[in-house]
């Protein structure tokens, strides 16, 4: 069942089992995975998107059209996690929230896309790092959100260092930085949660509010 978006070919939720996590660290990552899951499944279509675009030279499509298969086993997997931890309370705000956001990032060229899609990933990649902070290493949680961080950072350098080729720096951080912007409003919809798993959320949205270095390295 989609979160967000409905997918032609979506894979079915991996299984996983969130039994190994204390009841408050489950219930509070039952609310903030579906945001994730919304971003995994946006990020699919993207940049499957991106990598049909003909300006796109045949290893830089190629390259996109792994990291659309990669996101596809992400959203899997989240559903798989999501299955087995408590439900959220009312997940249609956030949901909503993200899905708005997603479709107005996806309204711009390739050169924006791609810069504001690394800066979205890099931004998954500073929640699920203060995330997995909070959770026992050892559970099959941390396992899986361990494999999407890997995977997501990896991301951003290819993404990243596409964009670079493509457009001029100044205005892809630009857009990187409108990105996490508009993803930093809508984790105020499950700040609560966040703090339930120890990550305070002030301080997650000030950090988020800054790009990385080296986002746009060529």
């Amino acid at each position: 069942m989609p979160l967000c978006f409905v997918r032609r070919g979506a894979l079915a939720p991996l299984g996983a089992t969130a039994a190994d996590l204390p009841a408050a660290t489950a219930a509070a990552l039952g609310e903030v995975l579906p945001l994730l899951g919304c971003g995994e499944e946006a990020a699919s279509l993207a940049f499957a998107a991106m990598a049909a675009n003909r300006r796109l030279a045949p290893a830089a499509a190629a390259a996109l059209a792994a990291i659309a298969r990669d996101e596809a086993q992400h959203d899997a997997l989240l559903k798989g996690l999501l299955a087995a931890l408590p439900a959220p309370a009312d997940p249609e705000p956030v949901l909503a929230a993200a899905q708005a956001m997603h479709v107005s990032l996806g309204r711009t060229l390739i050169t924006g896309r791609l810069a504001r899609v690394a800066g979205l990933d890099s931004a998954v990649c500073l929640i699920l790092a203060r995330v997995l902070r909070r959770l026992p290493a050892a559970s099959d949680t941390a396992r899986v959100l361990r494999r999407i961080h890997a995977d997501e950072a990896r991301h951003v350098a290819i993404a990243g260092n596409i964009a670079a080729g493509m457009g001029v720096m100044t205005a892809l951080k630009d857009e990187a930085a409108h990105a996490r912007a508009l993803l930093v409003a809508v984790i105020g919809h499950v700040g609560a949660a966040f703090d339930g798993l120890g990550v305070e959320p002030d301080r997650l949205r000030r950090d988020l509010a800054r790009l990385p270095a080296g986002l746009f390295a060529a």
